[in-house]
């Protein structure tokens, strides 16, 4: 009968490691996570800030001129990128 209860001791604290084992892991992840999230909510926070300034740009410039702006931009970046990948192949 003492053995028994000895063996079911054991298991208990066995299984007891293993579960605080798992707390632990988990307690890890919910920390990580909530990391996550709080960068998460300041690149939100920074995009919608950057929103509300091109929202003023454009009442104060015009919306086609943003977009004229927003165009050309992009259209140099595809030149360098053509010409950068050019090089590359040189």
């Amino acid at each position: 009968m003492v053995k028994g209860l000895t063996i079911q001791s054991i298991n208990v604290i066995e299984k007891e490691k293993q579960l605080r084992a798992k707390v632990d892991k988990l307690t890890a992840d919910v920390v990580f996570y909530k990391g996550r999230v709080s960068d998460y909510h300041n690149k939100v926070s920074e995009l919608e800030k950057k929103a509300e300034d091109l929202e003023y740009v454009k009442r104060h410039i015009g919306a086609d001129e943003v977009d004229r702006i927003v165009d050309k931009v992009k259209k140099i970046q595809e030149v360098k990128k053509k010409n950068m990948k050019h090089q590359l192949i040189l």
